[in-house]
């Protein structure tokens, strides 16, 4: 068998007697925990390992530390990206504990996060600011700050398609609110 000759199995294909495996879905969620990771983390992941050395459409069998390193590192981040998102619980506030003023309160769940400007008058939420919302995919999550302050409460329906972007929006609410009992 000549050394560009290709033979392909159900997860790997060698070519010469260098062995390439894909990398399947499954592959994903065995490294990561997630059912799937958004392409882009995906595409990203690919790229970074391509720079160091590895191909965009497989992964090699051989040792590349800086691509590793980067690999090790990115499924690190995931996972406290998944565990932070999973460990939000969005609690009530007592409105008529919290005195005139404006808060500021922030959460980062690593890949998303949020500093928002909470404006308080007369024991009620009257303007909610998001300062900074470092997002992919969750922009229109910010439209919850409306219905937090149409509803004085921040038991309100998560944005469908930005979950975890209202989430982390809510929690920063909180935190700003929360904030007032410091002060």
């Amino acid at each position: 068998m000549g050394t560009k000759e290709a033979r392909e199995s159900k997860n790997s294909y060698h070519i010469g007697n260098s062995v390439h495996y894909r990398m399947s879905d499954s592959y994903w969620q065995q490294i990561c925990g997630y059912p799937y990771i958004h392409r882009l983390h995906r595409l990203l992941f690919l790229s970074n390992l391509c720079c160091c050395g590895f191909d965009t459409q497989i992964l090699y069998k051989q040792k590349n530390l800086p691509g590793a390193g980067y690999g090790v590192y990115y499924f690190a981040q995931m996972r406290e990206y998944k565990n932070r998102i999973d460990g939000i619980t969005i609690d009530s506030v007592d409105m008529s504990k919290i005195e005139d003023g404006t808060y500021t309160g922030s959460y980062d769940a690593v890949m998303v996060g949020a500093t928002v400007d909470v404006v308080v008058k007369d024991h009620a939420i009257e303007t909610i600011n998001i300062v900074h919302h470092k997002t992919e995919r969750g922009q229109k999550a910010e439209q919850i700050t409306q219905e937090v302050i149409s509803s004085q409460s921040l038991k309100v329906d998560i944005v469908s398609g930005a979950t975890n972007s209202s989430k982390v929006i809510l929690k920063a609410i909180e935190n700003a609110l929360e904030s007032s009992a410091e002060k």
